[in-house]
């Protein structure tokens, strides 16, 4: 798919993921720098307007506003995989009461209130097990440690194939077959004439 049709074809999955209150999983796959990150922050400012809620991108200074009013925003969450840490992505230990919970850092506490989109970016460039499956849980469970994402956030991965980055591995089967996969093309000088 050419990425000057991504913005409006993710629209339609996420419009489609209100009839059964789950927004579809997204991977889009292509070579590094074609715009597939930029094409999603562009789907969250269209979802934004088009629910007539402010977009905004997550950052810490905002998360209060975002949880004292979560259904006037459509957050966008934007997770460059290879710069976290597993505990970036599921909280962080805490004692309670004499037991141990896991206490979701702000971005999923917003991400569990208000509309959104999480990115997560890089996804076929992880070469530590224990960050695959954090990003995993994300995607499967709509989770973050045990933190439900919001019915109306939807999950979008990008990454390479292989033939495109040094470091970039195929995902496996089981992952593949719970996301709808994008390949997303090149730009060609053909296909600018």
């Amino acid at each position: 798919m050419k990425v000057s049709r991504l913005v409006s074809y993710l629209a339609k999955l996420y419009d489609a993921g209100s009839l059964n209150h789950q927004r579809p999983a997204v991977l889009l796959l292509g070579p590094p720098g074609i715009g597939k990150s930029m094409s999603c922050w562009a789907l969250a400012e269209r979802l934004a307007s088009k629910t007539k809620k402010e977009f905004v991108r997550y950052h810490d200074d905002i998360a209060e506003s975002i949880l004292e009013a979560p259904e006037d925003y459509f957050v966008f969450c934007d997770f460059r995989l290879t710069e976290c840490e597993p505990s970036d992505l599921i909280g962080l230990p805490d004692r309670v009461d004499g037991s141990v919970r896991y206490s979701p850092l702000l971005w999923a506490r917003c991400l569990s209130k208000a509309a959104g989109l999480l990115l997560l970016d890089e996804l076929t460039n992880l070469q530590r097990p224990d960050k695959i499956s954090v990003a995993y849980k994300l995607i499967f469970d709509r989770m973050a440690g045990f933190t439900k994402f919001h019915d109306d956030v939807m999950i979008i991965a990008c990454g390479n194939r292989p033939e495109y980055s040094g470091v970039a591995s195929m995902l496996p089967t089981p992952l593949i077959s719970r996301m709808i996969v994008i390949d997303v093309d090149p730009p060609s000088v053909d296909r600018l004439l």
